[in-house]
């Protein structure tokens, strides 16, 4: 009997799980802890994004997430404009400039991509 491939939506979901994982792991190998990205603060550190998860093309991008602070994340909705400037300190001001502009990008995935996605931030997860 053939297993039901799952549902795009439930491969949304696992990516972003493994996505924010990966990202924690990157900024935060400490078990969870290290600086937040735009307070500069030791924290535990949660998958913060400069450009909102409801614009895909930034949803899984690396240079858009970023280790925050529950207080920067969640209570200042990103802290926008330190995000901002600290995307510009590590990664230069034209990447800074490509991160802003993919909240007017439009990205279509299909259940290829985001399975290869999966793959991709399972592996490179591991690795942190």
């Amino acid at each position: 009997m053939a297993r039901r491939k799952p549902s795009i939506t439930s491969l949304k979901r696992k990516l972003d799980k493994i996505f924010s994982l990966y990202i924690r792991r990157r900024d935060a190998p400490a078990d969870g802890f290290g600086r937040c990205v735009t307070c500069r603060k030791w924290a535990r550190l949660q998958c913060g994004h400069f450009v909102i998860r409801q614009h895909q093309a930034g949803r899984w991008d690396e240079h858009n997430a970023h280790g925050q602070c529950y207080y920067c994340n969640h209570r200042l909705h990103g802290a926008q404009v330190e995000h901002y400037e600290a995307i510009i300190r590590k990664y230069g001001l034209e990447e800074g400039k490509r991160v802003r502009r993919l909240q007017h990008t439009t990205l279509k995935l299909t259940r290829a991509d985001y399975e290869e996605l999966i793959r991709r931030f399972t592996s490179i997860s591991a690795e942190c």
